[in-house]
């Protein structure tokens, strides 16, 4: 794993590759628990037979599901000693959707570039 010693250290690695972070696995229940918390029940989310008739043939991961995982990704591939607030999140793009059951291996983190999500 990678350490930077502060942000201004992080802000100085942008376009640099960080590291790929530990398989998450996304399973039904994972889903279900993210509706709950948030009130997002749309049905390509939590009706797996309704789902399976969609357009992706099962149920999707919730965009917002994926991008509350980045703070568990970036535990694993760098750390900043000296910690910072969360100001944000400047540009997020999911490429693809997270079929579920399915397992999210990187959130391509690479330093102040756009985040890519690869199933």
């Amino acid at each position: 794993m990678r350490s930077f010693s502060s942000v201004a250290e992080l802000d100085a690695a942008v376009g640099a590759e960080l590291g790929v972070s530990d398989w998450v696995v996304l399973d039904q229940a994972t889903l279900d628990t993210f509706a709950e918390v948030t009130g997002d029940h749309q049905w390509i989310h939590v009706e797996v037979e309704r789902a399976a008739s969609g357009p992706f043939g099962t149920t999707v991961a919730h965009g917002y599901l994926t991008l509350s995982l980045l703070p568990r990704f970036r535990a694993g591939i760098f750390d900043i000693v000296e910690e910072g607030s969360n100001d944000g999140v400047e540009r997020f793009r999911l490429f693809e959707v997270g079929d579920v059951p399915g397992a999210i291996d990187q959130l391509g983190l690479g330093a102040g570039d756009q985040l890519s999500q690869r199933l």
